[in-house]
């Protein structure tokens, strides 16, 4: 049965109700979040928002991310880092803010520094407020910019990240788009708390360890994909079946659950 995870349709229909255009994604964020098609959050995010012409990742380890170099391409250029080559009667309003952007930021060889929180928000809130086309902006590690801790405890760059997130929240212009932004963090507790204050217009949304049903779910996915790749299904000791197995790995994630049945491949071979 191919359906969404609860948490996306918890997400989904608090987006296409407005209640939020800020979201954070917390706990089992790192895991495989899909039983039925055994995938990580990033080529998720990517099936389940199949129309949105841009979707980036961030965190200040690997800088920016894309799905395709067509998307990073198109996110270049709307800040600025292209020049436009239309006439200035063709240029839409994204492109006439974008050659103000690459003149404030020196010219087209100016730098491109993806990594500085300080540098590349309001890049990314430059993309947010445009209506150009839907924009799904996800930053990961969100802990790493914006830590818990009191104001005073905070660098100018995390404080500068942390007043950033919070005004996109209730930013109009953002909220008259159908953009979207999901912080993800292993732990709310590690965020800071304003971001998920019931005031703060941002949803916090629980990605849990897979129960029972879903250990099994994802055993016959593992199953079937042994099965296309011309492999025997899936054997293990002691006549232990799917069933068992899923029940035996309470407290598991996906990717534990997954080197259980690589080893025993492993084992068998």
């Amino acid at each position: 049965l191919n359906t969404i995870p609860d948490w996306l349709a918890e997400l989904k229909s608090k987006f296409k109700a407005r209640v939020a255009r800020v979201f954070i994604l917390h706990n089992n964020v790192l895991d495989i979040v899909d039983s039925n098609q055994g995938l990580r959050l990033d080529r998720c995010l990517k099936q389940h928002f199949p129309d949105y012409g841009m979707i980036l990742f961030y965190n200040i380890s690997a800088g920016l991310t894309f799905p395709d170099e067509t998307m990073k391409e198109v996110f270049k250029t709307a800040i600025g880092l292209k020049r436009d080559s239309s006439t200035p009667q063709q240029q839409s309003t994204l492109s006439k803010a974008k050659n103000q952007m690459l003149n404030e930021m020196g010219g087209p060889d100016t730098d491109f520094d993806e990594k500085r929180p300080y540098y590349i928000l309001p890049r990314l809130e430059q993309i947010l407020k445009s209506d150009a086309q839907k924009s799904l902006v996800v930053i990961e590690y969100a802990e790493t910019i914006a830590p818990a801790g009191d104001y005073v405890s905070l660098t100018p760059d995390k404080l500068f990240s942390l007043v950033s997130l919070q005004r996109w929240a209730i930013d109009r212009d953002i909220m008259n788009t159908n953009n979207l932004v999901i912080l993800t963090t292993r732990s709310l507790l590690d965020l800071s708390p304003v971001l998920y204050a019931p005031t703060s217009k941002i949803e916090a949304i629980d990605i849990p360890l897979p129960d029972p049903k879903e250990r099994l779910r994802f055993l016959y996915y593992l199953d079937e994909n042994r099965k296309r790749q011309g492999k025997r299904s899936l054997t293990f000791e002691k006549e232990l079946t799917h069933d068992r197995l899923a029940q035996l790995t309470a407290g598991l994630n996906r990717m534990a659950l997954e080197d259980i049945v690589l080893r025993a491949e492993d084992k068998n071979t």
